[in-house]
């Protein structure tokens, strides 16, 4: 029994597109496996740094507690 490739049924899909450009339904080699494992590193690494910037720039945006004004009469 072969392998059937799943492919998407309109090829205006931008999801099969993107597999089908990048090669993920093909067979690889070995030297291509090390270059998928790469890239997966690679785009793991984006996302961690994605991740910290989303939480510094939330953590901007947060209000911070208002000051009390204390009044003074001046003479």
């Amino acid at each position: 029994m072969s392998k059937a490739r799943s492919t998407c049924p309109s090829p205006e899909c931008p999801v099969g597109r993107f597999f089908s450009q990048w090669g993920a339904s093909a067979p690889r080699t070995e030297t291509g496996e090390q270059l998928a494992l790469c890239a997966l590193q690679l785009l793991k690494a984006v996302r961690i740094v994605v991740d910290q910037w989303v939480e510094t720039l939330e953590k901007r945006s947060r209000p911070r507690a208002r000051r009390r004004a204390t009044k003074i009469k001046v003479q």
